[in-house]
């Protein structure tokens, strides 16, 4: 079903940015902001469609799960793109 699960020690700013992040690309609807929104998959891609205007967009699919985008990890990424 869903749920959300978080693991790890995270600041309260932290979650927030993730959860912030997360409404805006998976919920929030981009046309007129209603957070009335259906996540659907056709083939490979994914939809969010809005119940109130009735707007559609694609979003890009979560494979592993959302991650915040820490220091550590930010870090890494960039050692591993120099590497």
């Amino acid at each position: 079903g869903q749920h959300l699960v978080i693991k790890g020690r995270f600041k309260q700013k932290q979650i927030e940015n993730v959860l912030r992040h997360y409404i805006a690309e998976y919920v929030a609807c981009k046309t007129c902001k209603s957070g009335d929104t259906s996540l659907s998959k056709e083939n490979s891609l994914s939809f969010i469609k809005c119940e109130s205007c009735g707007s559609t967009r694609t979003v890009a699919a979560i494979n592993k799960g959302f991650q915040a985008a820490t220091k550590d990890r930010r870090r890494a990424e960039r050692q591993a793109a120099g590497a």
